[in-house]
């Protein structure tokens, strides 16, 4: 199938072909200038059109991308959490989802009682005078990651948005670094299921990149996008 710029190229040498056809006819010059008007109005079309198509595609698409990256945000929020806790990364979304819904963050919060006299005194020293005291509290996983996410969907964490119900790729494992086993993990939504819908010569396009976060060859969350 033609693209629009193949159309393009097509109809001007036809527009070409045909006003040299009439210049040599002049008896066809009033029917050929209502079929020219045409001809004209079509080409502007295929032509604004050619350089709207793009435009609208990358438009979509960094609308799409913005959503699916808060999404990435969410799992890599949670999984740092249940790290801290586990020691591992959760190696499913329900085991990740059981651990929002019902799991205990540790808080710690600091409160000091020393003078300004000896605000220059070692942190390790007040704490052994009794100056510096820590006090360890546990509140809800969901209202510390999500408390304030509005509208937050827990049951939706493992689908790519836009990809009428794929879900994201979960991979996690443990590696060596220096001698010691790291946790790593991975989290993948393909293009072609954030971008589902739109057309398919376009995504395909060396330009338009998948969306990952974490790693499992480094001890990484960070994302592709950052």
């Amino acid at each position: 199938m033609l693209d629009y710029v193949s159309l393009v190229v097509v109809l001007i040498i036809l527009l070409v072909a045909f006003t040299i056809f009439i210049v040599k006819r002049p008896k066809l010059k009033t029917p050929a200038q209502i079929v020219l008007a045409i001809a004209i109005v079509l080409l502007a079309y295929f032509v604004y059109e050619s350089i709207m198509k793009p435009v609208r595609f990358n438009k979509e698409v960094a609308a799409r991308r913005i959503v699916v990256i808060e999404k990435l945000e969410h799992i890599r929020e949670a999984q740092i959490a249940f790290k801290e806790v586990h020691g591992l990364y959760a190696n499913t979304f329900d085991t990740l989802a059981i651990f929002i819904e019902s799991g205990k963050l540790p808080l710690v919060k600091k409160t000091s009682t020393l003078p300004d006299s000896l605000s220059e005194l070692p942190e390790f020293k007040q704490i052994e005078l009794g100056y510096l005291k820590f006090d360890t509290t546990f509140v809800s996983a969901f209202d510390s990651l999500y408390g304030d996410v509005e509208d937050f969907d827990l049951e939706k964490l493992s689908f790519i948005p836009f990809s009428e119900g794929d879900e994201f790729s979960l991979e996690t494992g443990e590696i060596e670094k220096g001698q010691v086993k790291v946790a790593v993990m991975r989290v993948f939504a393909p293009k072609q299921s954030f971008l589902k819908g739109l057309d398919e010569d376009f995504i395909e396009r060396d330009n338009v990149k998948d969306l990952e976060m974490g790693s499992m060859m480094e001890p990484s969350t960070d994302g592709n996008w950052e």
